[in-house]
Parts: C-alpha cells; sequence; structure tokens
C-alpha cells in the first residue's frame, strides 16, 4: 500500500517534465502547428498560428495557398495581406507588418479596392491612413 501512494505523484512529474521539455522545444513538440498555410491562419483570424508560423520564419510577403472548404473549389494562392484583407481584420495586417510585409503604394491601393469589394471599410480606413488619401479602384 505504501508502494502505490508513492507512485501517485509520478503523473503530475511526468506531465510537469513534459512541459518542460516541450518549452525548451519551442512549445511545438506536445501541439505540434496545425498544417495550415500562413493565409490560411490570417483567414481563419487565427492570430496565435499566424504569429508562430511568423516567429517561425514563414516569409509575411510570399503568397501561400488559402485553402477552401469547398470540395469543388481548387485551392488559390494569396498573399498573406489579402487574406488579412478577407478576415476583415487590421490586427492581423498590423502583425504582418510588424513582420516585415511590404505595403507599397501598388499593394495598398489593390488591397483597398478589395476591402472596397467585400465591404470592410475598417480595413480600407487603415489603407487609406498608410496611403495618406482614398484610392481610385476606377468602378
Amino acid at each position: 500500500m505504501k508502494g502505490l501512494l508513492a507512485l501517485v505523484p509520478l503523473p503530475a512529474i511526468v506531465v510537469a517534465a513534459l512541459f518542460f521539455a516541450d518549452t525548451l522545444a519551442g512549445g511545438r513538440v506536445l501541439w505540434p502547428p496545425a498544417r495550415v498555410t500562413l493565409a490560411d491562419a490570417i483567414a481563419l483570424r487565427n492570430a496565435g498560428e499566424a504569429a508562430a508560423q511568423l516567429m517561425d520564419g514563414v516569409d509575411p510577403n510570399a503568397p501561400s495557398v488559402l485553402v477552401d472548404a469547398s470540395p469543388r473549389r481548387t485551392p488559390q494562392r494569396i498573399l498573406p495581406a489579402e487574406a488579412a484583407v478577407l478576415s476583415g481584420d487590421t490586427r492581423l495586417l498590423d502583425l504582418l507588418a510588424r513582420h516585415g510585409a511590404r505595403f507599397d503604394e501598388p499593394l495598398l491601393v489593390q488591397l483597398y479596392c478589395q476591402a472596397d469589394r467585400v465591404g470592410e471599410n475598417e480595413v480600407r480606413s487603415w489603407i487609406e491612413a498608410r496611403l495618406g488619401r482614398t484610392a481610385d479602384c476606377g468602378q
């Protein structure tokens, strides 16, 4: 009986050791990264996964596959910034900017027109602040 009681803290010690090892490995062992691209993570508003990928060195300027859940649609390659516009979350645009995403004038105009088409007024305001003007979408 006394030997059995000595084993009770063993599961807690094992779990603590696993969490310690996971922390040393960057937190990606016990919970490996999801199989999503940066564009997917942003479009799904998964800021945690997007931040983890950016900290792991994923290029915020490189197009990546945005996988649609619909079985008939073919995956398309889009910029993470385009996915952020689709998500309507300016915090994700800020996250991309902090991690080196380039927002030059032609891209900002393209993103502005995309935001205009989908009715994302907050994103349009974010872009206007960077452009210093509204963009002409030629509609």
